[in-house]
């Protein structure tokens, strides 16, 4: 395999930034700097470089966000830049100057100048976004490659829906909000990707330090979601037995064992590969073509829902012990009511006694069915694999009832009590983290 060649990304963060070329586009990503027995304190490089002396009571998160902003700044520079010279060279070899003065490969100037032009020609709106920093690269990146699959026009249609809420995303949930909006503009697109399952395969290959990677791509979404869940079950019934092996190590060892054909004594845990997924019922019944959402995957197409639906219908032999679920959200996706019987109630359950440590069935599947996913912000674990805790602690007098109770994932929810955050819950599903350095971060309800 080539060898990747980083490109520094020059800003005021002093190297902050670089971008590594690959098949699909540039990839911005931190380079892995190795640290030696001379270290540097970068409390007051940030002091010397971007501070104003008479202040040494400069917050370093607002550093931070600094820092950040100018990189985005730098990087809107440089793709402009590359435009700018590949706009004066003859056609077909636009990217080759950029290749020589920048000392880059062909392929990773060629990735460079297509993607400044889209932004620059075809999404100028997430340019400026860029360029005033109020985006990163990456999420500029996000854009254009869930866009390009939509004609130009419906691009920027989407774009400018979109673009007010990106500051404010992860990449992964911006992506999957773009995602949501092409399915729903543009269905047809969703069935010319999914033309590339034709392509499917499995590929082994060595890593740099001696370890290799085995991984499957363009697989079906409905069946790698459910595979990983049954990797995942056993791995957390070796843990729930005594293993001492990390989760991520246990699931790794638990997918070569079951290629290899090697039994495991532990059997797995309750659960035996889940699918989960939520759609408009206008969608399930054929009335729109609305996109569904895969925990896991994310958004999918309406075909591709009701094909999941159709397969885990009677008298399908993979129904076994399937049980379905009635949800009832607002258009903005808060929860009115969730329910396994034809006539929901839209309120939450309550617990006949609010003192008791663990909600009962119905409150816990309200919790689950509210949150979907890990509360913090940007997190998006689901909520089958979660924890539900208490947002007052249980031994301080919080009690257990919907306004008190929400979805951490574990690594979160030790956030919370061992990493000195602190959290409030000033609405049901609507939960604010507050950090040792005094910052707030608020997670609302997410859209259906």
């Amino acid at each position: 395999m080539a060898a990747v060649e980083p490109v520094a990304v020059a800003s005021s963060c002093r190297g902050a930034a670089a971008c590594w070329p690959t098949a699909n586009g540039p990839l911005f990503w931190p380079l892995p700097w190795r640290v030696s027995s001379t270290t540097v304190d970068v409390v007051q490089v940030l002091r010397d470089e971007t501070v104003d002396v008479a202040d040494p009571m400069t917050d370093p998160v607002d550093d931070l966000r600094d820092c950040a902003r100018d990189a985005a700044v730098a990087s809107a520079r440089l793709l402009a830049a590359v435009v700018v010279v590949a706009d004066g060279a003859k056609p077909g070899f636009d990217a080759d100057e950029v290749a020589f003065a920048l000392t880059w490969t062909q392929s990773a100037a060629r990735s460079h100048v297509d993607f400044g032009r889209y932004l620059t020609h075809t999404l100028p709106a997430v340019f400026d976004a860029l360029s005033r920093g109020d985006i990163d690269v990456r999420k500029a990146w996000v854009f254009a490659d869930v866009l390009t699959l939509v004609d130009n026009l419906v691009a920027v249609d989407i774009a400018a829906t979109v673009l007010p809420h990106a500051p404010g995303l992860t990449t992964s949930q911006l992506r999957d909000r773009l995602r949501r909006a092409v399915l729903k503009a543009d269905p047809d697109a969703a069935k010319r990707r999914l033309r590339s399952e034709a392509g499917r395969h499995v590929a082994c290959q060595r890593d740099r330090d001696g370890t290799a990677s085995l991984f499957g791509t363009r697989l079906p979404a409905a069946r790698a979601a459910a595979a990983f869940e049954r990797v995942d079950a056993y791995a957390r019934g070796r843990k729930r037995d005594g293993d001492q092996r990390t989760l991520d190590q246990l699931r790794a060892d638990t997918f070569l064992d079951l290629l290899a054909g090697i039994e495991t004594a532990t059997p797995p845990i309750h659960r035996a590969g889940i699918i989960e997924l939520t759609l408009p019922w206008t969608t399930a019944t054929g009335a729109t073509d609305d996109p569904g959402l895969l925990a896991g995957h994310g958004p999918i197409d309406a075909d591709t829902a009701r094909a999941i639906i159709t397969r885990h219908l009677p008298p399908s032999p993979e129904v076994g012990n399937l049980r379905w679920r009635h949800t009832l959200t607002t258009t903005d996706g808060r929860l009115l009511a969730t329910t396994t019987i034809p006539a929901p109630i839209p309120r939450p359950p309550a617990e006949a006694n609010p003192a008791r440590r663990t909600p009962g069935p119905a409150l816990a599947r309200w919790i689950v069915t509210r949150d979907r996913t890990c509360r913090a912000p940007g997190c998006r674990a689901p909520a089958h694999a979660a924890d539900i805790d208490h947002t007052v602690d249980h031994a301080n007098g919080g009690p257990t009832s919907h306004h008190n109770l929400a979805v951490l994932c574990r690594h979160h929810h030790r956030l919370k009590h061992d990493g000195g955050w602190q959290l409030a819950q000033p609405a049901p599903g609507v939960l604010v983290w507050t950090s040792p350095t005094g910052h707030t971060y608020r997670r609302d309800p997410d859209p259906p």
